[in-house]
């Protein structure tokens, strides 16, 4: 036996039928509109029907809303309250729309007394029509991440005996009643755009946006990074959104921005800070305009792969510093009390002079006084070099914040953070147009 909620349902290769256990007398549904739940049309039959009709030859009598089929073989003599008392000859069509987070294969389970088809996204999944006492069909679909459509129709002969429900089991998950409150989208109204557009194949690139991951500590237990999205200027609101996708494709996370007003004609650099265990996850990333027209998608890896002993370093970034930040001590991107915005970028523009952003991790169990050896290089060739003395340590971590070279051409900084025998070396590269 296969446990539903709010039922028994036998696995679909046996031949016996689900059994409700407690609660009151199930309906059909209500008059009163159930949101984000089925909308049924009822419509009369002649008598005599054998199968579901064609719905658009007929005109609906009514309609009604649930948001599951749930019920068992049972006698129906009180027809539909506010509709019509018919209690035979009569049938139903319902149709709605249901959220999926988790995407895979879909396995469902459609019982009825008399006929009913199963369509899911307008492709029929489950035919289980015809007059008949209480038959159970399954069948399956694989779904995406995102919005999908369902339609239920449903057709009651002669009286008094009917049934209709609906089942389904997520992947890997149990059997349960269909119930659309289990299948909500995003509250975010501005999430439905931006998750449209990671739908779409090809993704949409309307505008140039750049994604971007910065790993920072690399512990045992978890992978500490930030998220970096920048998008550009544009006369219209933008609305950011990000997934967090497992190796299962599985989303383990999910993020948005709503920029304030006046960020309206100013780039944008949007930071979203991540801890993961170890593990390979894939970040979707996408900024859609107010109205939802010109979007924007790219996407990324993240291997935490297990921390390396001794020193550690952070990526090195091209950084700038903003307002002063109300945020966590421990947050990486907090340097002396103001934000750390990343560049993305590679070009800088000759004029201003670039920064540099990295922290360094000292290795606790080595006594030796960490210090710095930098290296710039231009098109190559190593112009500059030098040791330096790192400052005091705080919590674990020594964040350092610089101003670099700027010469015309491919610039390179190295970072060697050297820790008595052991050492740990990162760089940064730009380019200042000639």
């Amino acid at each position: 036996m296969v446990a539903l909620a709010g039922l028994m349902a036998p696995c679909p290769a046996q031949d016996s039928t689900p059994v409700v256990q407690g609660g009151g007398m199930p309906t059909f549904g209500t008059t009163v509109v159930v949101p984000g739940g089925l909308r049924g049309e009822i419509y009369n039959l002649p008598y005599g029907t054998f199968k579901l009709p064609n719905f658009k030859k007929l005109k609906p009598v009514g309609v009604i809303y649930t948001a599951e089929l749930n019920i068992p073989p049972r006698d129906f003599m009180e027809g539909f309250p506010g509709v019509t008392d018919r209690v035979e000859w009569f049938a139903i069509d319902y149709r709605g729309r249901f959220w999926v987070d988790q995407p895979g294969s879909y396995k469902f389970f459609l019982t009825s007394d008399d006929g009913s088809r199963l369509y899911i996204d307008d492709k029929l999944a489950i035919d289980n029509d015809g007059t008949h006492a209480a038959e159970s069909v399954n069948g399956g679909a694989k779904l995406s991440f995102g919005i999908h459509s369902i339609r239920v129709s449903y057709f009651q002969g002669p009286r008094y005996g009917l049934a209709l429900i609906l089942a389904v089991a997520r992947p890997d998950g149990p059997w349960r009643v269909f119930n659309t409150n289990e299948f909500k989208p995003p509250p975010n109204p501005d999430d439905w755009d931006a998750l449209a557009a990671l739908q779409a194949k090809p993704l949409p690139h309307d505008f140039e946006i750049g994604v971007a991951a910065v790993p920072f500590r690399n512990q045992a237990a978890s992978w500490q990074g930030a998220l970096v999205l920048d998008a550009p200027a544009l006369p219209a609101r933008l609305h950011l959104l990000a997934l967090l996708k497992n190796a299962r494709g599985q989303v383990a996370g999910q993020y948005s921005l709503d920029p304030p007003p006046e960020s309206r004609d100013r780039p944008i650099t949007w930071t979203q800070m991540l801890e993961l265990p170890p593990g390979h996850f894939t970040v979707e990333a996408v900024a859609v305009d107010g109205d939802g027209k010109r979007a924007s998608a790219g996407t990324i890896p993240i291997d935490t792969p297990p921390p390396r002993p001794g020193i550690d370093l952070s990526r090195v970034i091209l950084a700038r510093l903003a307002e002063p930040a109300n945020a966590s001590p421990s947050d990486p991107l907090v340097y002396q009390g103001r934000r750390v915005v990343p560049m993305l970028a590679p070009v800088w523009n000759a004029a201003e002079k670039p920064s540099v952003y990295f922290v360094v991790y000292p290795d606790p169990a080595n006594p030796a006084k960490p210090t710095l050896q930098v290296e710039f290089l231009v098109d190559g060739q190593s112009l500059a070099a030098g040791t330096a003395d790192l400052p005091p340590e705080s919590g674990g971590s020594i964040p350092v914040f610089v101003e670099t070279a700027a010469r015309p051409g491919d610039c390179e900084l190295r970072i060697t953070a050297i820790q008595g025998k052991d050492s740990a070396t990162g760089s940064v590269r730009y380019t200042v147009p000639r």
